[in-house]
């Protein structure tokens, strides 16, 4: 009986085996589907046209979607102690509509000021809608977000509930009256605050963006809005007409899992095969 029984038992491991490796090419069909390879450049990028040439200027456009506009004005902050003031002051100044969708939320100092700041403007009659990723928020229950959902601020949180833990948003962009953008790498967080020469507080960089290319903006936070919304935000108090400000030229485009997040490489691939004088990479 025990000779008989070790034969099963033998006889069951080819079974065993060969059920795992059909397991494990069947996840692993699944997880290619799930994730969309990336489209990577294999060979060297030449470019006959520098990066003040026309030529230049319909490449980026073709190749990343939206297109180069003129008449924009860039503004750069660097650090805590120069961002969180440019960007608390920008939403009180707001009059019609606030959108403001960002990845890392961490409860603080910093979260009660912003909260506050967009309940104000929500309690005034500013339209107000708050994109918060899911995973980048320290706590989706807490004090300043509690203060936010007893607002009229309309707050969603990003693939809350999501199989692919990856497909986040990363953005942190915020439009004023469909007017003035910001864009950079800044957190909601106290970890930002200071100048960014302190030990254990982040250094980091954001843009103010004024004139035609704040619509780019407007709509990659539209991108996000509806698929979590499912609610079309549209019309004057979004997309205004906007004056040129400047000779500047501008572009924004999305870079994103879902889209592929091969514009950025793109980018700067031919960017710098565009290059004549100098690249400067920080």
């Amino acid at each position: 009986m025990k000779l008989l029984s070790r034969r099963k038992d033998s006889l069951q491991w080819p079974k065993l085996l060969g059920a795992a490796a059909v397991g494990g090419v069947t996840t692993l069909f699944v997880a290619r589907n799930f994730f969309p390879s990336e489209k990577k450049v294999g060979h060297r990028i030449q470019a006959d046209y520098s990066a003040g040439d026309d030529e230049f200027v319909r490449t980026m456009g073709q190749l990343l979607g939206p297109p180069l506009l003129k008449g924009n004005k860039v503004t750069t902050f660097e650090n805590g102690d120069e961002i969180f003031p440019e960007l608390l002051r920008a939403i009180r100044s707001a009059e019609r509509t606030i959108t403001f969708e960002n990845f890392l939320w961490r409860e603080g100092e910093i979260t009660d000021l912003f909260a506050a700041a967009l309940v104000e403007r929500a309690r005034a009659g500013v339209k107000v809608h708050f994109l918060q990723d899911a995973l980048g928020c320290d706590n989706v229950h807490g004090r300043a977000m509690n203060l936010i959902r007893r607002s009229p601020v309309e707050l969603e949180v990003f693939r809350f509930m999501n199989l692919i833990m990856n497909f986040r948003t990363h953005r942190k962009l915020l439009v004023i009256d469909g007017q003035t953008g910001y864009i950079g790498g800044t957190g909601i967080a106290d970890d930002w605050k200071g100048d960014g020469r302190t030990h254990g507080l982040w250094r980091d960089t954001h843009y103010r963006v004024q004139g035609p290319a704040v619509a780019q903006i407007q709509q990659a936070f539209m991108d996000n809005w509806l698929e979590t919304r499912t609610c079309l935000l549209h019309g004057d108090a979004y997309f205004p007409k906007v004056e040129r400000v400047s000779d500047d030229m501008c572009q924004i485009f999305k870079s994103s899992a879902g889209e592929g997040s091969d514009s950025a490489r793109l980018m700067l691939l031919v960017s710098i095969a565009a290059a004549r004088r100098h690249i400067r990479i920080a």
